[in-house]
């Protein structure tokens, strides 16, 4: 490894300026890499900008972005179950079912599925890098609930069709979809734009590859969470943060280590002792299908 670089071959440079497009493609998720070097990329040569962001996405450094809509999603976790794997065997192909985890810990299995409306807000804080703060002294105090993500209003079926299409990837013409379903790729644009106004983007920021991190899913109440999503917003890895009912579903991504674990279930033991938090649990995901949600 070259000094200066990362175990993937990126330096703080490159970093920065992957960070800086999830920024861009979480406010415009159709922007063209092109027009993003030509505005915002830190390289004279384009061809460096797009050799850095295709490199991004093929190691798993950026994963998106993603559409998201709640179109009425159910939150089930189970702590008193003896095989959670045979709970996410079962569910992992079930259509309905959005995101399923069999963990091991305080909760056992952990299974978001079209139903009831528990699910009340999703998002992926987008983080800072380098980081503003560590996991370690993490801390928020800023009081006030976060906002609950609506049902679409007013969709119709081509809607719905566009959010299936484009909730995933970007990547695909309104020319080519329009082709594939008939119509005309101004329709496709127009209602593309429709989903837009009402949609969620959520754009995945790993440093170090998704794969090199290891996730501890914790769950609580707190009186404090529009504090707690902007004191996440200054981590250096992105964190799933979720909310049903009225408690907090945060899943966190750490360096394989087991005393970085220590020191992180240590910080939100100290955060319950401090009442920032209450009715803490910690689990560890065995495996999983999605963690991010898509109806």
């Amino acid at each position: 490894m070259q000094k200066g670089y990362n175990k993937l071959g990126f330096s703080h440079e490159h970093l920065e300026m992957i960070r800086n497009y999830c920024a861009k493609v979480t406010e415009k998720p159709r922007l063209a890499i092109t027009q993003f070097h030509n505005k915002y990329s830190s390289f004279t040569r384009r061809g460096t900008t797009s050799r850095i962001i295709n490199e991004a996405y093929d190691k798993y450094v950026i994963t998106g972005p993603y559409l998201y809509c709640n179109s009425n999603i159910e939150v089930i976790l189970l702590d008193d179950i003896d095989n959670p794997l045979q709970y996410w065997e079962e569910h992992r192909n079930d259509e309905g079912v959005t995101v399923s985890m069999a963990l091991c810990g305080s909760w056992k299995y952990l299974c978001f599925r079209k139903g009831a409306r528990s699910l009340k807000h999703t998002s992926t804080p987008l983080l800072s890098y380098p980081a503003w703060s560590e996991l370690e002294n993490f801390y928020f105090e800023e009081p006030g609930e976060l906002g609950v993500d609506q049902y679409p209003h007013g969709w119709d079926e081509l809607d719905w069709k566009m959010y299936d299409i484009f909730g995933i990837t970007h990547k695909m013409s309104f020319v080519a979809v329009g082709s594939e379903l008939e119509i005309s790729w101004e329709t496709v644009k127009r209602h593309y734009q429709r989903v837009l106004k009402q949609a969620k983007i959520l754009t995945c920021f790993f440093p170090n590859g998704f794969y090199d991190y290891q996730s501890v899913l914790l769950t609580f109440k707190t009186k404090y969470e529009v504090g707690l999503k902007k004191a996440l917003s200054e981590l250096d890895r992105l964190s799933y943060l979720y909310k049903y009912n009225s408690t907090i579903i945060l899943l966190i991504f750490i360096d394989r280590d087991t005393q970085v674990y220590n020191k992180i279930t240590k910080r939100f033991g100290e955060l319950e002792e401090m009442g920032i938090i209450h009715d803490l649990r910690v689990s560890i995901p065995n495996t999983y299908d999605s963690i991010y949600v898509k109806a």
